[in-house]
């Protein structure tokens, strides 16, 4: 099944700049794909868009066969919330709450009871080899686990679509590998996943590598 698929997708800013030209991308469910090329060539932007962070200027995003590109927002944020798991490269989690509570925030936010929500968020740090570190907030952990709570946190509400932002950008290699490790096996479990990264070894690892260049594809 076509989960993704961008027709002619158009990002203008300040009503001259393209961030993205002319974009068409499908992908398919249960895939691994990788985004590159060079600062400020689009990456960012399409992936704003595919979350529904963003809308495009011109053409047709449609996912999981609607058309996303005609959503209001408060329809764009349900289906952010239901639909869409995020990995950013600066964590990005609450450093005063516990790792347990950083997982559980988007079950919340979706209405699922604080003891259900807390059952699951045990079974995503079990899922991501996070045992015992339950009641560690963010400044107790290294790197890597964090890493690893913004990946459980992602899957929390079980996306249908998984975005990594540079998600190993602020790690060593030990730990960007074992993170790599991680989205590889979610995927053998069927998850779909686009990862944006500037390292090729990465990349490599993905079932297929996007390239862009100047807000086109070129590969």
């Amino acid at each position: 099944m076509t989960l993704v698929h961008c027709e002619n997708i158009t990002k203008i800013y300040n009503n001259s700049f393209a961030a993205l030209d002319q974009v068409t991308l499908a992908i398919e469910d249960g895939e691994f794909i990788s985004i590159m090329g060079p600062s400020g060539c689009g990456k960012s932007t399409l992936l704003n868009i595919l979350g529904l962070l963003d809308t495009p200027t011109g053409g047709r995003y449609r996912l999981e066969g609607q058309n996303a590109s005609d959503f209001k927002d408060s329809r764009r944020t349900l289906w952010r919330r239901k639909k869409i798991g995020f990995v950013f490269q600066s964590f990005n989690l609450l450093p005063r709450i516990s790792a347990l509570e950083n997982i559980m925030l988007p079950m919340t936010y979706n209405g699922l009871l604080r003891k259900s929500a807390a059952q699951k968020a045990r079974f995503l740090m079990k899922l991501v080899r996070l045992e015992g570190k339950e009641a560690n907030n963010p400044l107790q952990l290294s790197g890597g686990e964090k890493q690893r709570v913004g990946i459980a946190r992602s899957l929390a509400n079980d996306p249908a679509l998984i975005l990594a932002d540079e998600p190993t950008g602020n790690l060593d290699s030990k730990s960007g590998a074992e993170i790599l490790e991680l989205f590889l096996d979610l995927n053998r479990q069927g998850k779909t996943i686009v990862l944006v990264t500037h390292d090729h070894n990465i990349a490599a690892k993905t079932k297929r590598i996007i390239k862009l260049k100047d807000g086109r594809i070129v590969e």
